[in-house]
């Protein structure tokens, strides 16, 4: 494939030509009538069309306007001091893609400039913030106006480094600039090829950028797919050369044009559901080539069960299928992880899809595991509105704060979140489930069967040493609910006042020591995020009541995101409960701390690029029982919803009487009102409000 690079104005502004460097000092502004211009595309592999591109000045003046189908954008930066920072956001699904470019010099007047905006762009971005790991750190009109030039030089340098070997398998030159150089995000110049290719990811750790034409074993954790920039003073590992051969990244192109003949249809014309609960294709739905209707198996369900539901049930109408993303080959090459996001006006959805390589083609095969069950990464954020802080009782005597009030636990944690449905396929005699891989303890964390109300068709915590309970499925082995391993917790705000957060976060022992019990989800010291690599694969043993402690079978999952460290809590986009909501946790609202049936609460998003709400929930607990009432949002983008309880489930299938959210006070019993939001690459941002009853200090 023959690139094709303009030498003329691009090479005029890339961040190469220092010669710069006067006209950055100076503001770059621009006394003539004429105007200047910026233009460029805004892509990540396929284009941001329709995606807000703004553009902020030094002295934090901001301009906008909205990308075109191809992803391509001009913007009229007349009277605006550089440097520049530009982005673009645009809707991907049930989230939003937002990336960054910094612009050292505003073009002469009369002139436009070329500056993209995309994952390779918001790398360079990042890597000149001040810890490597915050791109939006240059929103700050006095960080932009102070922009280290010579630390962009070398980012770029750096980018250039880790893509040498993929810069020239794709006959791009070593001085490649992602900013200035002028493409098409059609899929077929070398440029929109190489983010097709490239996979960028900002974490605590840097920037990560995954090779996705490199395959990764898909039975272990070992990869050279990935290396990671921080900052710019370690010159990196270059990645290794592609080995997939470029057209597979178009192996899902008919599977797009089927699937969206398919979801031009009304959810009712889509899928059929008999009185039996099988789901049946209609019309196009039931000619998309892309799946492979015999060869089909994910979570243990057939194509008709899972697509069938998410046709008919979860996908609205009026939906579109973007552009599928390769994210990661897998083992020969011939197996591929994919991120399937639809849009429409009522909202999108995003799916992450095994596709394989068959004798007729790419098709959607599915992940051919035997039960429902995955890990997801998550980032919690707790605000502690209980009356009265904790007091640490005195006979904590391994307690420095025995017969201190510690305050209240305001945190950040970062988790690993396991589900395991006992209810759905081949899940019958399943008793446990042992999970082990990076991040967790030596010997795994056990799941097991719950006696807690709300566990019904999920298995509940038990270990942290991989230890089983006794082979039952009706002698519940754990009263936990929660499902989530806590890898880093770390406090939030001043309220905590304590002088050891994390163990006593995790729980004292009854002398004050920190607690070694079996059944504590929280790892025992905080977990360093760079053990859990990109992509990271995890291990699953399944235990039935006819196998005891021999596994009955074994299985794989992988994390599409990484882990954050709990301090970055601060920097994700977190949406605000409004105060109907934090009524249902004040103790003095006697309507609200009653016994409910029903709530109707909202919130607020931090801006219009904010991940939006896609759950709410209410949950209450005390000596009468627990109850969690939640539920999707109607509609994507909506700010509010209405929960309605309903009878509950243990760990044996036995429905529980209570069927209410229990009253609580300010001395007694415990009330939560929460929200998750999801990221573009998969992770869940969950926040709850909460009032545990103590005795007052």
């Amino acid at each position: 494939m023959k690139y094709s690079f303009s030498a003329s104005k691009s090479v005029q502004f890339s961040l190469s030509a220092l010669a710069i460097a006067t006209l950055v000092a100076c503001g770059g502004g621009s006394s003539s009538t004429a105007s200047s211009q910026l233009s460029g595309v805004a892509a990540y592999g396929a284009p941001m069309a329709g995606a807000t591109v703004s553009v902020t000045d030094s002295t934090g003046a901001i301009k906008s306007v909205t990308a075109g189908s191809d992803g391509s954008y001009n913007l009229d930066v007349t009277g605006l001091m550089a440097p520049f920072l530009l982005k673009a956001s645009g809707i991907s699904g049930d989230s939003v893609k937002e990336y960054s470019a910094l612009v050292v010099s505003a073009p002469k007047s009369g002139e436009t400039a070329t500056a993209n905006v995309t994952p390779l762009t918001h790398a360079l971005v990042t890597m000149v913030s001040s810890d490597g790991t915050s791109p939006n750190e240059f929103a700050d009109a006095s960080k932009l106006k102070n922009l280290d030039t010579v630390k962009l030089s070398a980012a770029l340098s750096n980018l250039q480094t880790a893509l040498k070997d993929v810069l020239s398998d794709a006959g791009l030159p070593a001085t490649f600039d992602p900013l200035t150089v002028r493409f098409k995000a059609d899929r077929t110049s070398a440029a929109d090829t190489l983010l097709d290719t490239i996979k960028v990811s900002v974490s605590d750790q840097g920037v990560a950028l995954t090779n996705a034409r490199v395959p990764v074993s898909d039975s272990g954790n070992t990869s050279t797919a990935t290396v990671t920039l921080r900052g710019t003073s370690t010159t990196p590992a270059s990645l290794a050369k592609p080995t997939v051969d470029v057209s597979n990244l178009k192996g899902l192109d008919a599977f797009i044009k089927d699937a969206n003949a398919c979801l031009a249809l009304a959810p009712a014309d889509r899928v059929n559901k008999d009185s039996t609960g099988a789901y049946t294709f209609k019309g196009a739905c039931n000619n998309v080539s892309g799946f492979d209707i015999v060869n089909y198996k994910a979570y243990g369900y057939t194509l008709s069960q899972l697509w069938g539901a998410r046709l008919l049930e979860q996908i609205p109408a009026n939906s579109t299928l973007l552009t599928p993303e390769f994210l990661l080959f897998l083992d020969d090459g011939n197996k591929a992880l994919v991120r399937l996001a639809s849009t429409s006006p009522n909202g999108g959805r995003v799916y992450f899809e095994t596709a394989a390589k068959t004798a007729t083609g790419w098709k959607i095969v599915g992940n051919q595991r035997n039960y429902d069950a995955s890990v997801g990464v998550r980032f919690y954020r707790q605000n502690d509105l209980s009356t009265n802080g904790w007091t640490i009782p005195v006979s904590y005597t391994n307690s420095q704060d025995a017969g201190k009030n510690v305050g209240k636990f305001d945190a950040y944690s970062s988790r690993l979140n396991f589900v395991f449905n006992q209810t759905g396929p081949n899940s019958t005699n399943v008793y446990a489930v042992r999970i082990k891989g990076p991040g967790l303890p030596a010997g795994g964390i056990v799941l097991a069967r719950s006696s807690a109300c709300g566990t019904g068709d999920y298995l509940g915590f038990y270990s942290n040493n991989g230890a089983l309970p006794a082979a039952s499925t009706t002698a519940l082995a754990t009263s936990s609910s929660t499902t989530s391993w806590v890898l880093d917790a770390a406090k939030l705000g001043t309220a905590y006042k304590g002088s050891d957060f994390y163990n006593q976060y995790r729980g004292l022992s009854s002398t004050g020591a920190p607690s070694t019990s079996i059944a504590n989800n929280i790892a025992a010291q905080v977990v360093d995020m760079k053990s859990i690599p990109e992509f990271a694969l995890y291990n699953w043993e399944v235990f039935t009541t006819l196998s005891g402690s021999t596994p009955a079978a074994t299985f794989t999952s992988r994390i599409v995101t990484r882990p954050l460290a709990a301090s970055e809590g601060s920097k994700l986009p977190w949406a605000t409960l409004n105060k109907d909501a934090l009524d249902y946790v004040d103790p003095t609202n006697t309507i609200k701390n009653a016994e409910l049936t029903n709530a109707t609460f909202s919130w607020t998003l931090p801006n219009a690029n904010a991940p939006a709400v896609a759950s709410a929930y209410l949950y209450g607990s005390n000596t009468a029982g627990r109850m969690n009432m939640g539920q999707s949002v109607a509609k994507l983008g909506d700010t509010s919803v209405n929960l309605i309880a309903s009878a509950e489930a243990d760990g044996s299938g036995k429905v529980c009487s209570y069927a209410k959210v229990p009253t609580f006070s300010a001395t007694a019993g415990y009330r939560e009102v929460g929200l998750r939001q999801t990221t573009d690459r998969g992770l869940t941002l969950q926040q709850y409000s909460f009032h545990n009853g103590r005795s007052a200090n």
